[in-house]
């Protein structure tokens, strides 16, 4: 509609009087921390390609194109580190390609767990295993989470092994990036400030992630305000 105005093709942008509705944000469904245990238990049977992408994505609470963007010089294994510096995005017209990230912000640096990379490891010698059978026809790429043939995933790839999985299973299937809530929300109710986990998740500010965790952010204040009532409690008794 600007286009149009700015060529003197209409006289006003109609749009500018319309009235955004408003209305409570839904939250977002979230694994609980049982079920995130019986997840990744279930994970020691599945193929290790995809128990490594669901370790990370619950770890690490990365998104689904930060995932599958990830390279091997992205890992330090002795540091424990993981650099999130680009996506993998697809689009029917340009295929698989590499593309930015989605805020500065979201270039970041994230301290993992050692049994994330005990899995990561296991990966790569799969991958070398899986190199060494496909010879020429293999792909040469520096990606972490690729095909038999070493070509990228597509990014409905781990989306629909995980919607079998969970029906093989039995296990509740809310999607990938319910994985990122999940992390999110385990750190918050860790206690972990408001600006770690923003920068953890690689919001581009506090105020996102104090919006999208809003509920989230009451809950754990709530139970902290009952951990200090409780210990007053004890002391006066």
């Amino acid at each position: 509609m600007e286009y149009a105005v700015r060529f003197d093709l209409i006289p006003a942008n109609p749009c500018r009087r319309v009235v955004a509705p408003t209305g409570t944000k839904k939250e977002h469904e979230c694994y609980t921390i049982q079920e995130a245990q019986t997840f990744l238990d279930s994970l020691e049977s599945a193929p290790i390609k995809y128990k490594a992408f669901f370790v990370l994505a619950t770890y690490g609470g990365l998104r689904l194109g930060e995932l599958l963007g990830l390279e091997w010089p992205d890992i330090d294994f002795e540091a424990h580190t993981v650099r999130v510096q680009r996506t993998s995005q697809y689009l029917p017209d340009r295929g698989t390609f590499t593309d930015g990230t989605k805020t500065e912000k979201s270039r970041r640096t994230l301290k993992l767990p050692a049994e994330v990379f005990s899995v990561l490891k296991k990966l790569r010698a799969d991958q070398a295993q899986q190199r060494l059978q496909a010879g020429d026809l293999w792909e040469p790429s520096e990606r972490l989470f690729v095909g038999e043939l070493g070509k990228p995933l597509h990014p409905n790839t781990p989306y629909h092994w995980l919607r079998g999985w969970c029906e093989q299973t039995g296990q509740r299937f809310l999607g990938i990036h319910a994985f990122r809530h999940l992390n999110a929300s385990l750190l918050i109710n860790s206690g972990v400030d408001v600006r770690t986990v923003s920068a953890s998740l690689g919001h581009s500010n506090t105020t996102t992630t104090l919006n999208v965790y809003a509920h989230t952010f009451e809950e754990a204040q709530a139970k902290a305000s009952e951990a200090v009532a409780d210990l007053l409690r004890r002391k006066a008794e």
